[in-house]
């Protein structure tokens, strides 16, 4: 890949809108382009992989040489490099982005800057402003899609006892393009879960040894499917804003007495203790492997149906399901037409 020529063009676009840029004597070793202009200091990296190890280190730069670090890629940035930089104030260019940018500085430069006086600001530059924070790259889904033109999906309140969405729609597809190709649909699923929390209080005396099975936990068992998980998610709320008119809601197959079933066999499973006990008989040392465990009397548990979001994202080479509150991408069965690995 030629850096040079990556650095050249930025360079042309921040000199378009007259910040200079100038050489430093830790910009030739960190590769790091500067550009000035007022009060503003950007410090501009190009990222060949758009993960979060250069977003990582292009927050030391800009702590340690002062100035605001800008971050960009060719390709798509991954999405804990997104939510870093957004935590950390750096700001992203995707490929997308950097592309507009360069049209942008093409066109002044045609037109004359004065005609894009608008754009000077560091804000505008970036397409920031005051209320919307850093910028999150945006990858084309279809040329149907409104993200394709940049106009923002609104989000819709619904009632329903759910996780909260926190990636939004823009985040999803910039994972799946990486995966799948080029998104041609996404839809948000809300899939059903009785989440639980249980606990035991047991004590077991088997000859001279004292057992303690007791504990607690949290959980979640698939109501598609009735997969049960040990996971702690945060409370469910009874109202949930979704990002995108596109969205559907299954129906539950698995009832709360069926849930409850699997769970407290999971619960028993993950509560058993296995010990080698040895004991003096005489002169003989006698050993013996004995199982503890729970029994469902023993356990006290608690229910609550509840919806996780789901992405469901199809590209032109195949189809990923990411979930939509903590942002991984499943692996495990959720519905019972399909296994996303």
């Amino acid at each position: 890949m030629n850096y040079d020529a990556i650095y050249k063009i930025l360079k042309d676009v921040f000199t378009t809108y007259h910040y200079h840029v100038g050489v430093h004597p830790f910009e030739l070793k960190n590769n790091i382009l500067v550009a000035e202009k007022d009060d503003d200091r950007l410090l501009v990296m190009h990222s060949q992989n758009g993960d979060y190890y250069d977003v990582e280190r292009l927050i030391g730069v800009a702590r340690d040489q002062g100035g605001r670090g800008l971050l960009v890629t060719i390709g798509s940035f991954a999405l804990d490099a997104c939510l870093f930089a957004e935590q950390n104030n750096i700001l992203l260019w995707d490929r997308g982005e950097l592309e507009k940018q360069i049209g942008k500085a093409a066109l002044a430069n045609i037109c004359g800057k004065d005609g894009f006086a608008l754009q000077d600001s560091v804000s505008n530059f970036f397409g920031l402003d005051a209320e919307q924070g850093n910028y999150i790259p945006q990858l084309p889904l279809s040329d149907e899609s409104c993200i394709s033109y940049g106009i923002p999906t609104q989000k819709i309140d619904i009632q329903l006892r759910s996780l909260s969405v926190h990636i939004t729609r823009q985040n999803a597809v910039s994972i799946a393009n990486s995966r799948v190709g080029q998104t041609e649909s996404a839809i948000i699923v809300f899939t059903p879960f009785w989440q639980y929390h249980y606990k035991i209080s047991l004590v077991k005396q088997y000859k001279s040894r004292t057992v303690d099975l007791s504990g607690d936990g949290t959980g979640v068992v698939n109501a598609l499917v009735g997969e049960n998980k040990f996971v702690q998610y945060e409370r469910a709320r009874d109202r949930v804003s979704v990002p995108d008119e596109n969205y559907r809601i299954e129906s539950l197959a698995i009832s709360q007495e069926e849930a409850q079933d699997i769970a407290i066999q999971a619960i028993i499973k993950k509560h058993t203790k296995r010990l080698r006990i040895n004991e003096m008989v005489g002169e003989a040392i006698i050993f013996e492997n004995k199982s503890f465990k729970p029994r469902q009397k023993d356990i006290s548990i608690e229910l609550d149906l509840i919806h996780i979001p789901i992405w469901n994202i199809r590209g032109k080479t195949g189809s990923i399901k990411l979930n939509a509150h903590d942002g991984h991408i499943l692996t495990e069965v959720i519905d019972s037409d399909a296994e996303f690995v």
